[in-house]
């Protein structure tokens, strides 16, 4: 009899550990140096890889992914920051492949909404250091006091995976690489 497999959110979690870190190290938000045009700039390029990432997922909503279409909803506050900083918004989207399965769906998601946690430190610190109002703030609140609750969902969503192949974890952890380097890579040419 084999072992169980770990569950598919830290296969996840351990099979992106390096991507990870990659992205946190390319964005340095949490430097002293890290400034309000540094702030703009990061704004900018995120509204336009969420932007291309909600359009690339619109036609998953039949995979009842607990709270789909507000997690499909991150560029509106994107857009808010950006209003509110007196900036026009990006002309342009990332270039973000349209996932093939339900796998890479997953991986793509679990990346970006593992994005609203460090979201809620990211807040804090930018509150104090910058200075800025919650009303420049959306897109790092995330979901507010739900955020936690809604990362546990999911999660709870992605471990009811762990009977599927290995294949489809191994598409899930690829996809959720691919979507961490692709997002550095992106955000790395401004700030």
């Amino acid at each position: 009899m084999s072992p169980p497999r770990e569950p598919l959110s830290l296969r996840l979690r351990n099979g992106t550990a390096e991507q990870h870190r990659h992205v946190e190290a390319g964005v340095s938000v949490m430097s002293p140096e890290f400034s309000l045009s540094h702030y703009k700039s990061l704004l900018f390029r995120s509204y336009e890889f969420f932007r291309a990432y909600e359009l690339a997922l619109k036609d998953w909503a039949h995979l009842k992914i607990p709270h789909f279409a507000e997690r499909m909803r991150r560029s509106e506050l994107l857009k808010h920051d950006l209003e509110h900083l007196g900036l026009a918004l990006p002309l342009t989207m990332a270039s973000f492949p349209v996932p093939r399965s339900e796998a890479e769906v997953l991986g793509v998601m679990y990346v970006m909404e593992g994005s609203t946690l460090g979201g809620q430190v990211i807040c804090r610190h930018l509150r104090e250091s910058l200075q800025l109002p919650d009303s420049a703030l959306n897109f790092y609140r995330g979901y507010g006091p739900e955020t936690g609750k809604y990362w546990q969902e999911f999660k709870h969503h992605l471990d009811r995976f762990n009977d599927q192949p290995e294949s489809f974890s191994v598409a899930c952890v690829t996809s959720a690489q691919k979507t961490f380097e692709l997002f550095g890579a992106h955000l790395s040419t401004s700030v």
